[in-house]
């Protein structure tokens, strides 16, 4: 039963340092940042696919050539760079190689690309995201489990015989 107790245990630490790590990555929220998950690899190498990008809404005379933008196509978030800004309109371009560019309108636009975060915390993210139910479960019964172990442990009561 001990060894139950220890496994238990671990994998309490274990929910409890990736529940950190997720509210961490989200923290940015409280302070006007949105979040995009790259789901594509057309702008390595500057962004990864699954990489965390964070971006928040400027002013059109704060968006420069050269600068990352994250902008609403159709039903779709997408990242690209700026190569040429005329009144509201502005042209941009992924860096895949085959990529011809395009003019988007600052309306299009969600917020300039200000931070990222590595790919690997992206999937983990992504995937606790799209899976939050079962997450959350599993997570609720693993640490439920450690508290009654460690209730347990407190209610035994060494006897001492005289």
């Amino acid at each position: 039963m001990k060894f139950f107790d220890k496994i238990i245990h671990f994998l309490s630490t274990i929910v409890y340092i990736l529940v950190i790590v997720y509210i961490l990555s989200l923290l940015p929220n409280l302070f006007g940042y949105k979040y995009y998950i790259m789901s594509s690899s057309d702008m390595e190498p500057v962004y990864y696919k699954n990489t965390i990008i964070y971006y928040k809404k400027v002013d059109k005379e704060n968006i420069y050539i050269g600068d990352y933008i994250s902008y609403q196509d159709e039903e779709e978030t997408k990242v690209a760079r700026v190569t040429f800004i005329k009144d509201n309109q502005f042209y941009v371009k992924t860096n895949n190689k085959n990529d011809v560019g395009k003019t988007i309108d600052y309306s299009q636009i969600l917020g300039k690309n200000f931070q990222i975060i590595t790919k690997y915390l992206g999937v983990y993210t992504a995937f606790v995201k799209s899976n939050l139910v079962l997450c959350s479960l599993i997570a609720l019964v693993i640490i439920i489990l450690d508290i009654i172990l460690n209730k347990r442990k407190k209610k035994k009561v060494l006897v001492i015989d005289e």
